[in-house]
């Protein structure tokens, strides 16, 4: 393999991983959101005030 094809391999090799951890924050990102959207909902029903605010969603 030349030298020029290694470092392609190499380069498609980081932006793959990079695109998974990608995936892997932005869907852990989603589910802190919906934690705290299932959190207010559940306070409320209690009848207390929701400890996370409108605007911790776009944080």
């Amino acid at each position: 393999m030349s030298p020029h094809r290694e470092l392609e391999a190499g380069l498609k090799q980081r932006l793959d991983e990079l695109r998974r951890w990608q995936e892997a924050t932005l869907g852990r990102e989603s589910r802190t959101l919906e934690l705290k959207r299932e959190v207010n909902q559940l306070l409320e029903q209690m009848g207390q005030a929701p400890r996370y605010d409108d605007r911790d969603e776009t944080s």
